[in-house]
C-alpha cells in the first residue's frame, strides 16, 4: 500500500465530493457474458441461487432451459438464450451488492440491460421482467445472422448526420462523446468500414450478428408489443436515467411502448452518464459479469472534467467471489456504504488509531488531460483512442486515450513479477489498427506499460514508423514521455502458405500453462486455450482455440498472439527462464483471425552465456484448421528477465539497510539519495559524471526493459528496500526514481515511530 502497488486483497480509492454517498448503478448490454459466468458464485453467494430459483419457471416455460443448468453447462447458447442470461445474472448481482449494504443512489441501464435495471429500481417486478426478456429474446432470433455493428470514433450527431440517406443502417449507440456504434446489414456496413480506414477513422466492429437499435428491430415491434401488452409496471422507488428516449431525466412509465423504444430506438447512453455527472453522482458500479461499459462511462466523465470512477462486479474469466470482494473494497475506500457484518457477522469495525499521518510530496502537480483522451475500445484490444490528423509536409496520425486497470484492453490478468502489465498481443494489435495494413517491421518493445497507475498514451503514425508512449496522468515527477514499443508499416504479400504440421510427439495440453507458472507467470491476457500440442526438435504445433467462451467468431488478433507468444517457451532450451518478446523481425496478417487456429513456432537462434541459453529467437505461423497460414510472426527475439539480484561488480560495496536512513534529516537524505541513484545509472550506462542528466527519461538514454531491471536489482540491493518491476516505467527519470526511494524511506520512519519494536 505504501508503494502504490495493487496487490491480492488490497482495494484502495479516494472519497470524492458527491451528491449521494450512494453509487450509480450501471446495468451494460450485450457483451458482458462469457462461460461459467455466475458458476463460481453459485456456491458461495446465495442471492444468485436465490434469482435463478425464482427465475426457473418462467425461463422454463418461455424458453425451454434452466438457468442453473445453463450457467454450470458447456454453452451459452444463442442470442435468444444469452440476452436472458444476462439479465439473470444482472439481477442476482444487485442483489448480491444489496446484500452487502452497496445501494444505488441512481441506475442507468444499456439497451437490455434497462430490464434488470428497472428491477433493481422496483418498476418491474422480476416475473414480468422475465418474461419480458424472454419474449423479447426470443424475437432476436429471428434476426440473427443479418446483421453487423461496429465501433467508430466519431460523436453520435456527427455520426448519424454521415449515414443520412444511406439506407440500411443506422447511428445505434451514442456509446462515449466521441464513439458511436453503427448498426446495419452487413454489406452496408462493411462498405463503411473501408471508407473510414481510408479517411483515417478507426472503426472496430463490435461481436455482434444482429444489428440492434436499427431498422431491423421494425419487424419485431408489432409482435414485442402483442407479447408483453398487459405487463405491469410500477412507479419505482429510486431514480432511473433512461437511455431510450432523448431525454435521460424523462419519467416514463415501463409499459410496452417503452420497451418497444427500448428495442429499436438509439441507445444514449452519453447522454445518461452525463446527466447522472451534471447532477453529481461521482460514483458509478457496472452491474455485470465484465465491465463493457466502464471506459464509456470514464470517457464521458472525462470530457466533462469531471473527476469519477467507475467500479466493476467481476472480471471475465477471473476469480468470482474473489473479484467480487475486492471491487466491495474499492467502494468502501470511495466512501460508499457497506454492511461488514455480512463477512463478519460476529464482529465489529475497529476504528483507525487518531494518529495524523504526515504527508508530503515529492512530485509536480501535472496539467488536466485534455477532453477526449480517454476513448479506446477495450473490447478492441488495442490503446488506440481519439485520433486527430496534422497536416503538413509529412502527415501525422495521432491517437490519444487514458489507461488504467478499469480500462485495461484485455480481458484477464497479465502480472509480470507482480506488476500488470500490457500483453505484447495489445501492442501488436494496436500497431496493426494505426498501421491499416496487415504487416508490420522492426518492431521494437522497449518497455513494458504498466496498467496499475493511470496514464496518458499515445500512439503516432508518421512517415512510415509508429511510436507508442505513455506518461503517468496524475501527479507526474516529469511530463516527458516515455516510448514503451516502435515499429514500421510494412506492406504483406500475398503468399499466405500452408503450415508444416510436424508432431513427432505429442504433449498435454497443460504444458503451456505448466511452463508459465514455472517461471511466475499466474495468469493470462486473453481466454485462449489449448486442444492439443504436438512437438518435434526445435519446433512446435499446437490446436488452439482463441474464445472457447463466446459464441460469435474471434474479431480481433489479440488472443491468438497471446497464444503463440505464450506458447513459445516449450521450445525453449534449458531450465524454465522468465522471458519477454523484445523484437519481432515481421508481423504479417492475412484476413482475419479464426476461432480456432494451429499455432506453429520453430525455434531459430539461442545465444548462450556462461552456458546457459539466453536470448531466443522464434518464428510463429498461424494457421487455420486446413493448415492455411493466416499470420506470420517472424524474427520474435525474448530476452531474460532478471528475478533475482544482479550480479554486482567487485569490490562495489552495498549500502547499509534501509534503517541506516531513517535518522538522515529530509533535506540531506533528498541529495545523498538521488547522488546514489545517479551513481547507480552512470554505472550501469558506463558515464562519465557530467554526462547524465538526472530529469531525463533513461529510455531516451538507451535504457530498454533489460537494463531497467538490472538498474532496479542494484537500487533494490544498494537501499534493501523492495522494489517494483515497474519502478523504471512510472518513473523514467533518475531524479523521480530518487524521489520514489526518499518516499520509501520516510514512510518506513513513520511506521517505526507508530509501531516501534519489542
Amino acid at each position: 500500500m505504501a508503494a502504490g502497488r495493487a496487490a491480492t486483497g488490497v482495494s484502495s480509492g479516494r472519497v470524492r465530493e458527491a451528491v449521494s454517498p450512494h453509487p450509480v448503478w450501471v446495468f451494460s448490454g450485450h457483451g458482458a457474458q462469457w462461460h461459467g459466468m455466475g458458476r463460481d458464485l453459485l456456491r458461495d453467494e446465495p442471492a444468485l441461487g436465490e434469482t435463478f430459483d425464482e427465475l426457473e419457471e418462467v425461463f422454463a416455460t418461455e424458453l425451454g432451459i434452466s438457468p442453473r443448468q445453463v450457467v454450470c453447462g458447456a454453452d451459452l447458447g444463442d442470442v435468444g438464450q444469452i440476452q436472458a442470461m444476462i439479465f439473470a445474472m444482472q439481477v442476482g448481482l444487485a442483489r448480491i451488492w444489496r446484500s452487502y449494504g452497496v445501494e444505488p443512489a441512481a441506475i442507468i441501464g444499456h439497451s437490455v440491460g434497462e430490464i434488470a435495471a428497472a428491477v433493481a429500481a422496483g418498476m418491474l417486478d422480476l416475473a414480468t421482467a422475465a418474461r419480458l426478456v424472454c419474449r423479447r429474446s426470443t424475437l432476436l432470433r429471428r434476426v440473427a445472422g443479418e446483421g453487423a455493428m461496429v465501433l467508430v470514433n466519431l460523436p453520435f450527431e456527427e455520426a448519424a448526420a454521415r449515414l443520412a440517406g444511406t439506407a440500411d443502417v443506422a447511428a445505434a449507440i451514442a456509446a462515449a462523446p466521441t464513439s458511436t456504434v453503427i448498426s446495419g446489414s452487413i454489406p452496408v456496413v462493411d462498405r463503411l468500414i473501408d471508407q473510414w480506414r481510408s479517411e483515417g477513422l478507426v472503426p472496430r466492429r463490435v461481436d455482434s450478428d444482429v444489428a440492434f437499435h436499427s431498422g431491423h428491430m421494425d419487424r419485431l415491434v408489432p409482435d414485442l408489443l402483442a407479447g408483453v401488452a398487459d405487463m405491469a409496471a410500477h412507479d419505482g422507488t429510486i431514480p432511473v436515467y433512461t437511455t431510450a428516449l432523448d431525454d435521460p431525466r424523462a419519467v416514463a412509465p415501463r409499459g410496452a411502448g417503452y420497451w418497444a423504444a427500448n428495442l429499436r430506438n438509439p441507445v444514449r447512453f452519453a447522454q445518461a452518464v452525463a446527466a447522472a455527472a451534471e447532477d453529481g453522482h461521482r460514483v458509478f458500479v457496472e452491474v455485470s459479469t465484465h465491465p463493457v461499459v466502464a471506459h464509456s462511462v470514464l470517457e464521458t466523465l472525462a470530457a466533462r472534467g469531471v473527476d469519477g470512477v467507475v467500479v466493476p462486479t467481476l472480471r471475465r474469466a477471473q476469480p468470482e467471489r474473489e473479484t467480487l470482494l475486492s471491487n466491495l473494497g474499492t467502494l468502501h475506500c470511495l466512501g460508499i456504504p457497506v454492511d461488514w457484518s455480512a463477512l463478519h457477522p460476529t464482529r465489529e469495525p475497529a476504528d483507525l488509531p487518531t494518529t495524523a499521518w504526515q504527508h508530503r510530496r515529492y512530485w509536480a502537480e501535472t496539467p488536466s488531460t485534455p477532453q477526449g483522451r480517454l476513448s479506446h475500445d477495450v473490447d478492441s484490444h488495442t490503446v488506440l483512442g481519439t485520433h486527430v490528423a496534422v497536416q503538413g509536409t509529412a502527415p501525422v496520425s495521432l491517437w490519444q486515450t487514458r489507461l488504467d486497470d478499469s480500462s485495461r484492453p484485455y480481458p484477464g490478468g497479465h502480472q509480470v513479477l507482480g506488476t500488470e502489465i500490457l500483453p505484447a498481443a495489445v501492442v501488436l494489435t494496436t500497431f496493426l489498427a494505426a498501421a491499416g495494413s496487415g504487416g508490420l517491421a522492426d518492431v521494437v518493445l522497449r518497455a513494458p506499460v504498466a496498467v496499475t497507475t493511470r496514464r496518458d498514451v499515445q500512439v503516432v503514425r508518421q512517415d512510415g514508423t509508429l511510436r507508442l508512449s505513455s506518461r503517468l496522468a496524475d501527479h507526474a515527477n516529469d511530463q516527458a514521455w516515455l516510448t514503451h514499443a516502435t515499429a514500421a508499416v510494412a506492406r504483406t504479400d500475398g503468399a499466405a502458405g500452408r503450415l508444416a504440421n510436424i508432431l513427432a510427439e505429442t504433449l498435454d495440453p497443460d504444458c503451456v500453462m505448466d511452463r508459465l507458472h514455472a517461471i511466475g507467470v499466474v495468469g493470462i491476457g486473453f481466454p485462449w486455450r489449448v486442444l492439443e500440442v504436438g512437438r518435434a526438435p526445435k519446433h512446435l504445433v499446437a490446436r488452439v482455440a482463441a474464445d472457447p467462451g463466446t459464441v460469435m467468431d474471434t474479431t480481433t488478433w489479440g488472443s491468438l498472439f497471446d497464444a503463440a507468444l505464450s506458447a513459445a517457451p516449450i521450445v525453449f532450451p534449458g531450465p524454465p527462464r522468465l522471458r519477454m518478446p523484445g523484437r519481432l523481425r515481421a508481423v504479417v496478417v492475412h484476413g482475419d483471425p479464426p476461432p480456432e487456429a494451429l499455432i506453429g513456432i520453430h525455434l531459430v537462434d539461442v545465444r548462450w552465456v556462461r552456458g546457459q541459453a539466453n536470448d531466443v529467437d522464434v518464428d510463429v505461423e498461424i494457421a487455420d484448421l486446413d493448415g492455411f497460414v493466416v499470420a506470420r510472426l517472424s524474427g520474435v527475439g525474448f530476452g531474460v528477465v532478471q528475478q533475482a539480484a544482479s550480479h554486482e561488480p567487485a569490490g562495489e560495496a552495498a549500502e547499509p539497510a534501509a534503517a541506516g536512513w531513517l535518522d538522515v534529516p529530509e533535506p540531506e537524505l533528498a541529495d545523498r539519495v538521488e547522488s546514489l541513484v545517479c551513481d547507480v545509472v552512470r554505472a550501469e550506462l558506463r558515464l562519465h559524471p557530467d554526462e547524465l542528466d538526472a530529469h531525463r527519461p533513461l529510455a531516451e538514454m538507451g535504457v530498454d526493459s533489460l537494463l531497467g531491471e538490472s538498474i532496479r536489482h542494484r537500487l533494490a540491493r544498494r537501499f534493501h528496500l523492495p522494489l517494483p518491476i515497474g519502478l523504471l516505467w512510472d518513473r523514467p527519470s533518475a531524479t523521480s526514481i530518487a524521489a520514489y526511494l526518499c518516499e520509501l524511506i520516510v514512510s518506513s520512519r513513520g511506521a517505526d515511530q507508530e509501531f516501534p519494536a519489542a
